[in-house]
C-alpha cells in the first residue's frame, strides 16, 4: 500500500523546513523562542490526542509526538 502525498502536504512541509532554517541562520533570541514554543504546543497537542482519540486516530498522534511530524 503506497502513502499519498498531497501538494498541499508538501507545500506545509517546505513552509516548516524554511522556517526552520530561517531560525537557524538567524539565531536570535525571539527565533529560537518561536521554534521552541511550536515545538512545545506540538507535543502538547500530540499527548493531548493520545489521551482524548479515538484508537485511529490515535496512532496518527502517536506518530505526532513520538516524532513531531506532521503527515
Amino acid at each position: 500500500m503506497r502513502t499519498r502525498i498531497s501538494i498541499a502536504g508538501l507545500m506545509w512541509g517546505v513552509l516548516l523546513l524554511a522556517l526552520g532554517l530561517a531560525a537557524l541562520k538567524s539565531g536570535s533570541d525571539a527565533w529560537s523562542a518561536t521554534i521552541f514554543l511550536l515545538t512545545s504546543g506540538t507535543l502538547g497537542l500530540g499527548v493531548v490526542g493520545v489521551v482524548c482519540d479515538a484508537p485511529v486516530a490515535r496512532r496518527w498522534c502517536v506518530r505526532l509526538t513520538v516524532f513531531a511530524t506532521s503527515q
